[in-house]
């Protein structure tokens, strides 16, 4: 009998969960994400490998540099090259990594965007327009994706705002 409470808890809860205004928003981004997924517009471009070989010779002990021995600041993120020395460190595919940690913080950047809007106070259908529009924004996504540091840039943007 208190399996059948505890099952009925957890439906409230995740009934409770999926009701919320975010909830649909977020839903609703999820078809801009599978259209990414699927894209062939989704490619890591090239600058994102200056950052990764940054990151990698970092991590080798050789310092911040793009070749051993040549002291040039060739990267334009040092924030978001010093990020990715963390995949690197753990043996993780820096740009599967980065394209996924660039679509977390263009998520998060859609929930800051969220809280803006109440903060500001408007009405919870103007704060799913809003937040539906730039989610819904193809390029977005595509910002977020490509391995550079587009995501994060969007995501402190918004906390900036907030």
């Amino acid at each position: 009998m208190s399996a059948t409470k505890a099952q009925t808890s957890i439906l409230i809860r995740l009934r409770t969960l999926l009701l919320t205004p975010i909830s649909p928003l977020l839903l609703t981004c999820l078809l801009p994400l599978a259209v990414l997924a699927f894209s062939s517009e989704n490619r890591i471009i090239d600058d994102a490998y200056i950052s990764y070989r940054y990151a990698h010779n970092l991590i080798e002990g050789q310092g911040l540099v793009f070749n051993t021995g040549e002291y040039v600041e060739g990267f334009t993120n040092l924030l978001w090259t010093l990020m990715m020395t963390v995949p690197e460190a753990l043996g993780l595919p820096l740009h599967l990594f980065a394209a996924f940690l660039g679509v977390a913080f263009g998520l998060l950047a859609l929930v800051i965007t969220w809280r803006v809007c109440h903060q500001l106070g408007i009405s919870s259908r103007a704060a799913i327009t809003a937040v539906a529009v730039l989610g819904l924004y193809p390029d977005l996504w595509l910002t977020t994706a490509n391995g550079l540091e587009g995501g994060l840039f969007t995501f402190l943007l918004m906390c900036t705002v907030y």
